[in-house]
């Protein structure tokens, strides 16, 4: 295949993991959301919301916890909306991206839905299933500002 078009490929691959993440973890599906990650992933999610989770096992825990603690433990109580991805490969097997991330908290009351603004700062690599997420970690912009600046694939100071 063309080294362009294959780019292309592995771009849209990649933006579809993300959608993927999101829908799956608003659909309450734990299957489907440990589809996206590679087996040694690493979420960090920040002190508020649950710090650094290491490896496959201790996702899939922090994931169940997570979807009984926000929202009333039905389907689409949250929902994630993530935007404006940012890609940029390493090489051929590694990439790094940026998503920004609106997330609501719906249930039931009339407060405001808006729970979080933030930026999902990933490192994705190709593994013999296809592209998978093997690092992800959120910066909340918004409550309370956490957001460093930095571009996607820099190390936060």
């Amino acid at each position: 295949m063309d080294p362009k078009l294959a780019e292309l490929v592995a771009l849209e691959e990649i933006r579809r993991l993300t959608w993927l993440y999101a829908h799956h973890r608003d659909r309450l599906d734990i299957e489907g959301l440990m589809s996206v990650f590679t087996e040694d992933a690493i979420c960090d999610f920040g002190p508020d919301l649950g710090g650094s989770v290491i490896g496959a096992d201790a996702i899939r825990a922090h994931f169940q916890r997570s979807m009984q603690q926000f929202g009333d433990g039905k389907p689409f109580c949250t929902m994630h909306a993530v935007t404006n991805p940012w890609i940029e490969f390493r090489d051929t097997d590694t990439a790094f991206g940026r998503t920004y991330l609106i997330d609501f908290i719906i249930d039931g009351s009339d407060r405001n839905p808006l729970t979080f603004l933030g930026l999902y700062d990933d490192e994705f690599r190709k593994v013999k299933e296809g592209w998978k997420i093997r690092r992800r970690r959120l910066e909340l912009a918004w409550p309370p500002r956490q957001a460093r600046g930095t571009a996607p694939g820099e190390t936060p100071a």
